[in-house]
């Protein structure tokens, strides 16, 4: 088994899921940094529903191609869980009231 995709679709999706855990990763300290300074200023949202977007589509690509392209490669395997732990969040965040 390969560790990166062959399709560039693949690469892609791949790139695409670790761009979205860098800024999952980043959200909360900007979100800290930015409260502390300018409590009106609201960055941290979008840049939230960015990521989450971006890690929702690139897992969803990486399921595809898994399932129907046969790109079955280590990485491949690593975006697709980011995108399903996405689409977990979402959709607790929508069953679960708060």
């Amino acid at each position: 088994m390969k560790w990166m995709p062959e399709t560039k679709l693949g690469k892609w999706a791949f790139w695409g899921s670790v761009l979205g855990e860098i800024m999952v990763a980043f959200l909360l300290p900007l979100a800290v940094i930015i409260r502390n300074n300018y409590p009106t200023f609201f960055i941290p949202i979008p840049f939230g529903f960015a990521s989450v977007i971006l890690l929702l589509v690139s897992g969803t690509i990486s399921i595809f191609l898994i399932i129907r392209k046969k790109d079955r490669t280590i990485l491949s395997f690593v975006s697709g869980i980011f995108g399903l732990l996405a689409w977990l969040m979402v959709i607790g965040e929508l069953l679960i009231p708060h």
